[in-house]
């Protein structure tokens, strides 16, 4: 009996493991598309207050970033950090967006974390970068 307890709690917590890993990778490419494809509802977020951001999108096209809308993204997620999640669609995930060599927005992610990277290649200033999307829950 008590093997058959154990075997259905090691089943249970690798079917749990599987749910998050799903949802976090689900959650992440959602986002990353959000962020990265379009300019954001209403299009002209960056010069709003955030609770008048319905959506975040920091292209001025499909992955090419708008340097305007990455600096009110840092800005916003500096100031409050929970609307920007909200706005995001990742629920109690936390995130990190990182433009090679130019920004780093949101919270890195602790060592005992489980996280879920999404890449891309994107156009930042006429140059191609690389952005680096984390997305991650504690454990």
């Amino acid at each position: 009996f008590g093997v058959l307890i154990s075997f259905f709690s090691t089943n249970y917590s690798n079917t749990q493991k599987q749910q998050l890993q799903t949802d976090l990778e689900s959650k992440a490419f959602e986002a990353v598309d959000q962020l990265l494809r379009f300019g954001g509802l209403p299009s002209n977020w960056e010069s709003l207050s955030i609770d008048d951001v319905n959506l975040f999108g920091i292209a001025s096209r499909d992955r090419v970033i708008d340097e305007n809308k990455l600096s009110a993204l840092s800005a916003f997620a500096s100031s409050d950090y929970d609307k920007v999640k909200q706005k995001l669609n990742i629920g109690q995930y936390d995130f990190i967006l990182d433009l090679t060599g130019t920004a780093s927005i949101g919270l890195s992610p602790a060592s005992n974390a489980t996280i879920v990277v999404v890449r891309r290649i994107v156009y930042y200033k006429g140059e191609e970068a690389n952005v680096k999307f984390t997305l991650f829950k504690l454990r």
